[in-house]
């Protein structure tokens, strides 16, 4: 496809994000291309090995079609794109301790036991 001014537009995600990085803007240096759901899932593997040296919290990864034609075709739902998916990662568990339960009240009268935890990292 080509711009008004005559340059010709990214067919693809990977193409847009290596012209954003060209023009000097900043993306995750995390992203990667994968052409294959065996890429993927060591890209995922890889990522829940190492999230803890990642200077920032990551929860998961979003696989996306790279393709903007393939985008397209694949449309969107309600909320989301379908060509787009959020693979997780199980979620950090740590020991803590119970420093109280306190009761809560609802405005219907209802009520919630509350536990009050020790702080973890």
């Amino acid at each position: 496809m080509q711009a008004a001014d005559g340059a010709t537009e990214p067919a693809s995600q990977w193409e847009f994000l290596a012209a954003v990085r060209k023009w000097g803007i900043r993306t995750n240096p995390l992203s990667r291309r994968c052409r294959t759901g065996n890429d993927v899932a060591a890209f995922y593997d890889e990522l829940l090995k190492g999230r803890s040296n990642v200077p920032y919290e990551i929860d998961g990864i979003v696989i996306k079609a790279n393709r903007f034609d393939v985008q397209r075709k694949a449309g969107v739902r309600s909320r989301s794109p379908r060509w787009a998916i959020a693979w997780k990662f199980p979620a950090e568990e740590e020991k803590t301790r119970i420093l109280g339960i306190d009761i809560q009240i609802g405005r219907t009268g209802a009520l919630t036991p509350v536990a009050r935890l020790e702080p973890v990292v």
